[in-house]
């Protein structure tokens, strides 16, 4: 048995994933469910020992889209979506302020990601776009109620050369 501080975690995964090969290329589905229980025990007196200083539920649902088109002229790539939607929720009874607020946040992001393999050369280059948003809510330390909510969004490149040096070395 261990003394406080300590955590206890319920850590529980779901997922599917199904795809198809099409004459265009493969077309991939994937969902996904995160169920994450936990406890937190602090050092407290008396009977708080007891009773954890933090006990949430995140839950987690993803659902992505993927199409990986056909090589042609030595040209791959991939084209998707992502979407997400989390739950944090506070369980009562911890006789403290929250540490994380109460919160949904939804997101979701589209890319396209394409390579060129030339011989030994590889040129790789992908975009990226994300909204996330945030609704927040919980109590202060005096159980004064809030509120909150605000939205994310970015747009991301990326670029990479590899070279294939000999069979087992790369650049």
């Amino acid at each position: 048995n261990i003394a406080n501080p300590r955590q206890e975690a319920q850590h529980d995964v779901l997922k599917a994933k199904v795809y198809f090969d099409r004459p265009i290329g493969r077309i991939s589905l994937q969902y996904a469910f995160q169920m994450n229980r936990r406890k937190e025990f602090d050092v407290r007196r008396g009977a708080l020992n007891e009773i954890p200083s933090m006990n949430l539920e995140i839950s987690t649902h993803t659902l992505d889209l993927d199409w990986e088109h056909k090589t042609k002229n030595g040209f791959s790539g991939n084209v998707g979506i992502n979407a997400m939607y989390q739950n944090n929720k506070n369980i009562f009874g911890t006789q403290r302020s929250h540490f994380i607020p109460n919160f949904t946040a939804p997101s979701a992001g589209i890319y396209v990601i394409e390579r060129w393999t030339k011989d030994k050369l590889q040129l790789e280059g992908g975009l990226r776009y994300d909204f996330r948003q945030y609704d927040i809510e919980g109590w202060q330390q005096f159980q004064d109620f809030y509120s909150d909510a605000f939205s994310m969004q970015s747009i991301t490149a990326s670029f990479g050369v590899i070279y294939q040096l000999t069979d087992n070395q790369t650049f």
